[in-house]
């Protein structure tokens, strides 16, 4: 099961507390600005907004937990956690689920706060495997 599978939007009337990672990126970060992508999206119109750029550009509600997905997919370090869940409430990346150490979410979070559009990352429904025993 890719990250992919594992993406959804939260309801519109959800309310989330984020906890912004140390990493989190604003807008159009230089770290984070993928020139490429919105490029793409400056074609629609009105132009799509960072969060919810598909992959294309397109207009996605869950563009942005998509991206985070398939940056997850392909980084080396991450191994598939089936037991996690990735949710998108705007420009908040929520995980819901359970990871195996905090080696492993540290690096998540990371990469999360690095795709272009997340302004915070959000882990309180995570718990880590060694404490949840």
């Amino acid at each position: 099961m890719s990250w992919l599978e594992r993406v959804s939007a939260a309801p519109p009337d959800a309310t989330t507390t984020p906890v912004p990672s140390g990493n989190a990126m604003k807008l159009g970060h230089p770290e984070t600005f993928n020139s490429e992508l919105r490029e793409k999206a400056g074609m629609h119109s009105p132009p799509t907004p960072p969060e919810y750029m598909g992959f294309e550009g397109e207009y996605d509600t869950t563009g942005l937990a998509k991206r985070v997905a398939k940056q997850l997919d392909e980084d080396a370090q991450v191994e598939e956690v089936s037991t996690l869940e990735i949710i998108q409430r705007e420009a908040v990346i929520s995980f819901a689920g359970t990871v195996p150490n905090q080696t492993a979410l540290d690096r998540i979070m990371d990469i999360a706060a690095h795709v272009d559009g997340t302004q915070a990352v959000d882990v309180s429904q995570v718990s880590i495997e060694t404490e949840a025993k």
